[in-house]
């Protein structure tokens, strides 16, 4: 089925004939890599200038749509934080600086640049009132400008588009049927014709081989081992080893002969290919229809989509468990328009949508329970570092915190290296956990939830990268800030609205997030542009020369939520710290530049994704949600500001932005 199906050629070889001059030089060693960064830190204007003059088109054929959609949402991005950036320097930081406060704020500190501790909030704050309303309405313009620009592609309407209909537009889906007998061709015709007589292009039935694929492909992985160690082999002249156990990942276990070991893994999985194919067949359930008109695919989709509805009618499709029944569960059974074709997850159509979404709530408990332990130690740290005790009417629903304590740097326990553990290497540990532990363990994990398409499988992944980021960067650090006492008062019996106002109450009384998007902005940026730099050089010179250009496949859906975090950031501290806000265009505007270069020089596209539209169009749900969570803590910090009915908008644009999303 999927090799019938799949009629629609890629992009690969286009990509790669487009790619052109920014090909790799296979001659080049690792003194050439080094003169290269030599020569970039001593002029990298050249650089800046060759990279902005790719302009959208040549990023579409050199690295896929997604790549022109990611630098789309990132060039946007970057325009409207350069206007927020600008228009809260000018208007909101001298309001803050200049402003009447409190006696107990301290003088000439970081915490005057703050909209903390006004003596009259309700007409102090009223500007930071109208400045965060119109971010978020520049955040709605920018997102509804964005979702046409990516319409324009998923309906063919872009110049740069040819307006061909896809394949995916006469084929229809149909999940749920019998798995055991499979069902038949002969059958599914039977139940199509019933209606739409003399439509039908082509019928596949999808089987469930997932067991011999899995043996084919891992005798394959051994067939290419043995391959370089017999060329290895003739070239030393010495017979090669290798470890092996089930701890020989890390180089602990018997040394055996490679060449004899993968050759008899090679025979043993003959064998199990040969007892696998032996076995009775087992089908999906899923079945593709090809019609010869658009039309006669969506009147499939509306006279078969409900099988009861259909039973009663025709007395199709029947229901039952029985081996002639063509139904298993009207409850699983659904027709819908197919996906694209390079789409398919192929081992995955085996899981109803009841299946996939158990799968998907097991995985997401498991990471929860991992994160848990690699985030919480990091936490709790910080909590037992800080001997101040922060009492209870501190985040009650007093006016002003009227503790001065709570404005000034953190006394701690552990003198000067403890100061350094909790200013510098938590907010570097929090990046290290988001760019490098958490979206491992995501990515892995995410194989397993049963997703039936390719798109899913991304989209999945970016949601939850992007869950647990905006998790450990906005709450946790937030809320460790006070003592441990602190943290069971608000996680015990404070409600939701002071647990957001205390977010932005804390985030706003130190420099945390502004170290935070600083290291984000510029050791992070500097690491993936020497690693994509040297990378490829460093593995054409240990190979002598004779090892495969090795490309660098970009992970949207990790680059996409490590963006939007740092965007989260600068929404829910946008006129509260707006020293922050210049910090945030420095990220997007490094960030911008770096990803576009890795992009036209080191990306793959050997492994597309077949619908970025999906991926995107998640984008800009958490972009809106995000911003609602931003307007939803403004109003909760306002509120404990006794600004009650400036709350009120703020929470009203909250509602209106989920209202928006929905």
């Amino acid at each position: 089925a999927q090799k019938t199906y799949d009629t629609t050629p890629t992009l690969a070889a286009a990509g790669e004939e487009a790619r052109g001059g920014w090909k790799r030089d296979s001659s080049y060693t690792f003194s050439d890599a080094v003169s290269e960064l030599q020569e970039f830190a001593r002029e990298p204007v050249p650089f800046l200038m060759e990279t902005a003059s790719v302009d959208d088109d040549a990023v579409h054929h050199r690295a896929g749509l997604e790549a022109r959609l990611y630098l789309h949402f990132l060039h946007s991005m970057l325009m409207l934080f350069g206007v927020t950036a600008a228009l809260v320097t000018v208007v909101i930081l001298p309001a803050n600086y200049l402003g009447h406060k409190a006696s107990w704020l301290p003088e000439g500190a970081f915490a005057q640049t703050t909209a903390n501790g006004f003596n009259h909030p309700q007409s102090a704050l009223l500007l930071h009132l109208l400045c965060s309303l119109f971010v978020a309405g520049m955040v709605l313009v920018v997102v509804y400008l964005m979702r046409e620009h990516l319409l324009s592609f998923a309906r063919g309407m872009h110049k740069s588009e040819a307006v061909v209909p896809p394949v995916q537009a006469y084929t229809v889906e149909v999940q749920g049927m019998r798995v055991l007998p499979p069902v038949t061709e002969a059958e599914v015709m039977e139940l199509i014709n019933s209606r739409l007589s003399g439509e039908v292009m082509s019928c596949e039935i999808a089987h469930d081989v997932t067991e011999t694929v899995d043996e084919v492909d891992e005798q394959l992985e051994l067939i290419q081992s043995l391959a370089r160690y017999k060329e290895q082999f003739e070239n030393e002249g010495v017979r090669p080893t290798m470890l092996v156990g089930p701890l020989a990942w890390i180089y602990c276990g018997e040394r055996v002969d490679a060449i004899e070991h993968l050759q008899k893994g090679i025979r043993k999985l003959d064998e199990m290919i040969e007892k696998s194919r032996s076995k009775r067949i087992v089908g999906t359930g899923t079945a593709f229809i090809t019609f010869k008109t658009r039309t006669a695919a969506t009147d499939c989709v509306k006279f078969f989509n409900d099988a009861r509805t259909s039973n009663k009618l025709s007395g199709l499709p029947s229901i039952g468990t029985g081996p002639k029944d063509l139904c298993r569960n009207p409850a699983v059974w659904e027709v819908k328009m197919a996906p694209k074709p390079q789409d398919v997850c192929w081992r995955n159509l085996r899981y109803s949508h009841f299946q996939q979404t158990m799968l998907s709530v097991v995985g997401f408990l498991c990471l929860l329970l991992i994160l848990t332990f690699v985030v919480t130690p990091l936490f709790f740290i910080q909590v037992f570092l800080s001997i101040e005790e922060i009492t209870e009417s501190e985040i009650s629903d007093k006016p002003v915190p009227h503790h001065a304590a709570m404005f000034q740097p953190k006394r701690l326990s552990g003198g000067w290296l403890a100061n350094f553990v909790v200013s510098l290497l938590t907010p570097a540990s929090i990046l290290v956990i988001n760019f490098f532990i958490m979206p491992a363990l995501v990515k892995w994990a995410v194989r397993y939830f049963g997703h039936r398409t390719n798109s899913g499988i991304r989209s999945s992944s970016f949601a939850l990268i992007f869950f647990f980021m905006l998790t450990n960067l906005l709450f946790i650090p937030a809320l460790s800030l006070g003592s441990l006492e602190e943290l069971v008062e608000i996680t015990g019996w404070v409600p939701v609205d002071k647990i957001l106002a205390s977010v932005v109450l804390y985030g706003s009384a130190g420099v945390f997030f502004i170290d935070y998007v600083a290291q984000s902005a510029l050791i992070a940026t500097a690491f993936f542009f020497v690693y994509h730099t040297t990378s490829p050089k460093i593995h054409n010179w240990a190979s002598g020369g004779s090892g495969d250009k090795l490309y660098w496949e970009f992970d949207y859906a990790y680059f996409y939520s490590s963006l939007l975090s740092v965007i989260a950031i600068a929404l829910m501290f946008v006129v509260t710290v707006p020293l922050l806000l210049p910090f945030v265009f420095l990220c997007l505007y490094t960030r911008y530049y770096t990803d576009k270069w890795q992009l036209i020089t080191a990306h793959s596209i050997r492994n597309p994704d077949p619908s970025p539209e999906r991926t995107a169009s998640s984008v800009f749900v958490g972009l809106v949600l995000v911003t609602a969570l931003a307007q939803a803590a403004f109003g909760a910090w306002l509120g404990l500001q006794g600004c009650n009915h400036l709350a009120l908008w703020a929470w009203g644009a909250a509602v209106g932005l989920v209202v928006v999303v929905s």
